[in-house]
């Protein structure tokens, strides 16, 4: 299973990683810090990621600061592509399944990536067909 985390924050993205690499027994893990490190590694991966794993606010660019509307941004880009992986958002928001219906992504599922709570049943139910 190859998975791409778009997030910039370096202990979210451990704690996604050790999840995954917890659940399954082969995983390549990639990490974007940015909008468009992912969407070089998007483009350049020609539609073999798996897994997309997706927080909804960070940088455009490495220089940047964070852009609320970047996983938005995101979004947009993935589903022009026409990628075949599944996509997670992560996120630390309780209001983030608002958003994604109001912004017409209301069945991309959401789930909450923090230590207080449970990643790896979070993920289970999205990557059964690896396990």
């Amino acid at each position: 299973m190859k998975v791409l985390i778009i997030d910039d924050q370096q202990e979210k993205i451990h704690l996604i990683r050790d999840s995954l690499e917890r659940l399954l027994t082969k995983v390549e893990i990639l990490a974007s810090p940015n909008y468009w490190d992912a969407v070089y590694q998007l483009d350049q991966a020609e539609d073999t990621f798996d897994f997309i794993v997706c927080d909804m606010q960070f940088p455009i660019k490495s220089t940047d600061r964070i852009d609320r509307e970047a996983g938005i941004k995101m979004l947009h880009v993935i589903t022009k592509m026409k990628l075949k992986a599944k996509i997670v958002i992560a996120t630390s928001s309780a209001t983030v399944n608002k958003l994604l219906e109001d912004r017409g992504y209301g069945h991309i599922p959401a789930i909450v990536a923090s230590p207080m709570y449970d990643l790896d049943s979070q993920f289970v139910k999205y990557i059964t067909d690896y396990i």
